[in-house]
């Protein structure tokens, strides 16, 4: 018996199986023909990427700039970066020479501390304890403006946090009160 003849004797008893079995072979070769015109190139490319970007981390040397890898200079440059930011940070026992920079500031500006009021963040994070300070000077506004100078060029890592400046009925001088942020190390 032939393929044909057999295939009439189907058709004949069930002709919904021929064409499921024709709509299943046309659903197999659309599939493989996406999978060969379509996925096949972009996974190509997406293993291509993939082995620049393990070359480019192991080590391998690539262009300058944006997806270049890290090289080894740029490793120590940041770990150098890191402990020089770690060593500008000082103990909390130096907290005492805090102060004492602040009243060498105001005193260098010709003003003097005033009610000097400081609290601990309970809350250390990643070994920094950080402290809020607020205090006021009185004096003239070049005084002020000296001492804001200094505040903002100290080698103390010092934030910023508040400054309110109020003018005096009496004598035209300026109030001054700073509130200002610092960490030490615990």
């Amino acid at each position: 018996m032939r393929a044909w003849e057999l295939g009439k004797k189907i058709w004949h008893l069930n002709r919904v199986a021929p064409v499921a079995i024709l709509v299943l072979l046309a659903a197999v070769a659309a599939g493989w023909a996406l999978n060969e015109r379509l996925l096949q190139p972009k996974v190509r490319e997406l293993e291509r990427r993939m082995a620049l970007r393990r070359q480019q981390l192991s080590g391998g040397e690539g262009r300058a700039g944006a997806g270049a890898p890290v090289s080894r200079e740029r490793l120590s440059q940041g770990a150098a970066d890191v402990e020089a930011f770690w060593n500008r940070i000082p103990r909390r026992e130096a907290f005492p020479e805090l102060l004492s920079e602040l009243m060498n500031l105001a005193m260098q500006s010709g003003l003097a501390l005033e009610r000097v009021q400081y609290r601990p963040d309970e809350k250390a994070q990643e070994g920094l304890l950080r402290f809020a300070l607020a205090f006021s000077v009185n004096g003239n506004y070049p005084q002020v403006k000296k001492f804001i100078h200094l505040l903002e060029r100290s080698p103390r890592l010092l934030i910023i946090d508040q400054v309110s400046l109020s003018g005096k009925s009496n004598g035209g001088g300026v109030s001054l009160n700073v509130g200002v942020s610092t960490f030490f190390r615990e």
